[in-house]
């Protein structure tokens, strides 16, 4: 019986590519999920689908998505061709670098080309806008110390008013009525600069810094899908020279789409060779959190 499945499988699979390939009725004619299918090749099933629906739009680069392609058509076991051909009509069609790159350093050159023309009395006055910043950043700084001080006095004087009435009250005698109505109101008054200085203390608290840092530095060409903590995934596209730097309270879950171009460090230490050219790696910074 599963000789007479497989020969059935196999004839379906070089009718369809005969007749129009239809990746999605192949691979649920093999059996296979996307699930399954993100698991063995470590694709998002966001672009399994859009290999699958032909949505080249939702696509990386062509480079990688090429590579994307080859992986799926070797999964399900098609000839990766006949989808290539088809990203290649796309590619003419609406004009697309074939490496992705050409156009995109045409654009840095125009970039650079007409910023060196720029008269220099603009790069002056940028200079100085950002010079008066960088004076104004600590100056807030000493502020706040300022005001946390300032609290801090203010709280120490309120104790030794009470100290200072107690005291008074104490050889004066007075009718206990009014030595219990004063005391009420000093009572007040310390519970509500205790909160002020409370909640000081609790914008310091959540001013402290990240637990985990990364470093990605690009060698060549490559693609990135980065998730900080709970927060959205972000895509990213770094050339070579370029890097990116990311904090995070619980840890990273990355996707790089070509482990042989990058460099990562994480907490302060390089993390070595992370694969081939053109791999497609999955990692979690820390191994140990949950994703």
């Amino acid at each position: 019986m599963k000789n007479e499945n497989n020969t059935i499988t196999e004839e379906f699979k070089k009718d369809v590519e005969e007749t129009g390939l239809d990746l999605k009725t192949v691979r649920e004619s093999s059996g296979i999920t996307l699930k399954d299918l993100f698991e063995s090749t470590r694709i998002r099933i966001s672009i399994l689908e859009a290999i699958e629906n032909e949505e080249f739009h939702l696509l990386p680069e062509s480079v990688y998505a090429k590579t994307f392609m080859k992986t799926y058509a070797q999964a399900v076991g098609v000839d990766s061709e006949k989808i290539l051909s088809r990203y290649e009509k796309y590619l003419e069609q609406h004009k697309v670098s074939r490496e992705g790159t050409v156009e995109s350093k045409s654009c840095l050159s125009k970039f650079y080309i007409s910023h060196r023309s720029l008269p220099g009395w603009i790069l002056t006055v940028l200079f100085i806008i950002v010079f008066v910043i960088f004076l104004l950043h600590p100056k807030q700084k000493t502020e706040n110390v300022e005001k946390e001080v300032a609290d801090k006095s203010k709280t120490a004087v309120i104790v030794k008013e009470v100290e200072n009435q107690t005291s008074i009250l104490k050889e004066a005698e007075p009718q206990p009525a009014v030595v219990e109505k004063q005391a009420e109101e000093l009572k007040t008054e310390i519970e509500e600069e205790s909160s002020v200085s409370q909640d000081i203390a609790n914008k310091q608290n959540e001013v402290v810094g990240e637990a985990y840092k990364m470093t990605v530095e690009a060698t060549e060409l490559v693609w990135l899908n980065i998730t900080v903590d709970n927060n959205p995934p972000q895509e990213v596209l770094l050339r070579p020279g370029e890097k990116i730097y990311k904090e995070a309270s619980k840890g990273f879950i990355i996707d790089i789409g070509n482990a042989g171009g990058v460099n990562l460090t994480f907490q302060g230490e390089s993390l070595g060779s992370l694969g081939k050219h053109g791999q497609v790696i999955h990692l979690v910074l820390p191994t140990d959190i949950e994703h």
